[in-house]
């Protein structure tokens, strides 16, 4: 919904069109792809929501007042989907406990997978 200082034009639109609630995609620092199922960091906040470089505290701060206006302002509750296990390549998390990934030791099955994906690279 872009930073958060235009979300209310999308709480108001919401409202009108009779929702009680809104779901939200994961609110966190996305990896490369820019995905929003593919987490960089679990612990901070998407830095597109802002429209200047905040802290951490100001960031968690302005998202809760911002979401907290949706429910006071236009009756709308919020919810946002935690995917811990949508992670980033990218996610200093995974490379500090790379056995914490699906891979062909504890998940022997994914074999075939693999293989398929490093033909894939291999020959385009």
């Amino acid at each position: 919904m872009g930073p958060l200082a235009t979300w209310h034009h999308h709480f108001a639109l919401a409202k009108e069109s009779g929702y009680n609630m809104l779901h939200l995609t994961p609110l966190n620092l996305l990896g490369d792809s820019g995905s929003v199922y593919s987490i960089q960091d679990q612990l901070q906040l998407n830095p597109a929501f802002f429209d200047a470089p905040l802290e951490a505290e100001a960031q968690y701060k302005a998202m809760y007042d911002t979401l907290s206006s949706a429910e006071k302002e236009y009756g709308l509750l919020a919810m946002t989907d935690v995917v811990w296990n949508h992670t980033s390549h990218t996610s200093p998390w995974l490379a500090a406990h790379p056995e914490s990934t699906y891979n062909i030791h504890n998940s022997p099955h994914l074999l075939p997978h693999f293989q398929l994906d490093l033909v894939s690279f291999l020959f385009t």
